[in-house]
């Protein structure tokens, strides 16, 4: 079975780092009060029940710290409420202009910008400050300009499910904002819509299909992977509940191939390692931060589970810190 290359790498101790600046950050902020008592009483039964893997399952302890790293990158970065938040992604889309345009940095023929070696990361930042500008109150004529950098940015990591993220991100804006802002002329716009949409689906859709030249083996790669684990975790139904253990999928994997390799399937990464249990406890704090924001939110989230987003802190953090800002305004419309 043909398997392409392997694009980024996880650093236990960047999460760390970052779970600790961000929670003594948010100490600062709130004068000592972080969690009220909902959050705290998730993330106690949470902790409780990696401390039990790691105890009854001997699971890996530098997973279950990731896994309880990334919960907190969660809460607090949506906590956090950066002040600056509109300079801080418009400094990363001016990075990944001069490191993916002027001084471009390559990894396997495909721009990674300001990042080392995986261009998908890298995209997946862009599309996380796409979103917040095009949901941005307040919105100025600059940052229209730093949406089309966004889109071309994206377009020369040639990451096919991130642009289409992206479009989609636009296309929710138009019809949930757009044409509910101008009533009058709703039927003109939803026309012009739809037929831009009909010309995208047989014109652009084609080629956006096709952007990588190892596209197919890079979609079968990730296609054996999702089947095989879930084909073990099918035959050994016993460790639905609890998991086989942290990092136990990724070393599935590993023995399957090789090779480090991680899945590209969050969700199930989820079930197979921490099990319905787990999973549930680890979805219970996205949904105890996102409230009202969740609908627009799952556009992203959904892109990043299939970009090994678990294994990515920054992304993760960053996710969390847009999702959390006042700025990012989802409120004023009803979602349908």
């Amino acid at each position: 079975m043909p398997t392409t290359v392997t694009s980024g790498t996880y650093n236990n101790y960047l999460s760390i780092i970052l779970a600790i600046f961000s929670f003594g950050l948010l100490l600062v902020k709130n004068r000592g009060a972080v969690l009220d008592r909902k959050s705290t009483l998730i993330f106690i039964v949470f902790t409780l029940f990696l401390l039990g893997q790691a105890f009854l399952l001997q699971a890996n302890s530098l997973e279950l710290v990731r896994y309880e790293s990334d919960a907190i990158l969660i809460f607090l970065g949506y906590q956090i409420h950066f002040r600056y938040v509109d300079i801080l992604f418009k400094f990363e889309f001016l990075m990944g202009a001069i490191y993916g345009m002027l001084l471009p940095n390559y990894y396997d023929n495909r721009i990674t910008g300001f990042l080392t070696t995986s261009p998908t990361n890298f995209s997946l930042l862009i599309l996380i400050g796409l979103a917040y500008f095009l949901f941005k109150e307040n919105r100025e004529i600059i940052d229209w300009l730093f949406i089309l950098l966004g889109y071309y940015l994206i377009y020369l990591t040639y990451s096919r499910s991130i642009l289409l993220a992206g479009l989609i991100l636009f296309a929710y804006r138009l019809l949930n904002y757009e044409l509910k802002k101008y009533k009058q002329f709703k039927f003109v716009v939803f026309t012009l819509v739809t037929l831009v949409s009909i010309i995208a689906v047989y014109k652009v859709l084609p080629h956006l299909l096709t952007i990588r030249s190892d596209g197919g083996d890079s979609t079968r790669t990730r296609t054996y992977l999702i089947v095989s684990l879930f084909g073990n975790l099918r035959e050994n139904i016993k460790y639905i509940f609890f998991g086989f253990g942290g990092g136990a999928s990724y070393q599935f994997i590993q023995n399957l191939l090789g090779t480090k390799l991680p899945p590209h399937f969050d969700i199930l990464v989820l079930l197979y390692d921490l099990g319905i249990v787990g999973s549930g406890l680890f979805f219970l704090i996205i949904k105890d931060c996102l409230g009202e924001k969740w609908k627009l939110c799952l556009i992203i989230l959904i892109t990043g589970v299939f970009h090994n987003l678990l294994f990515f802190p920054y992304g993760l953090l960053m996710i969390f810190i847009l999702f959390g800002s006042p700025k990012f305004n989802v409120r004023t419309v009803k979602l349908e």
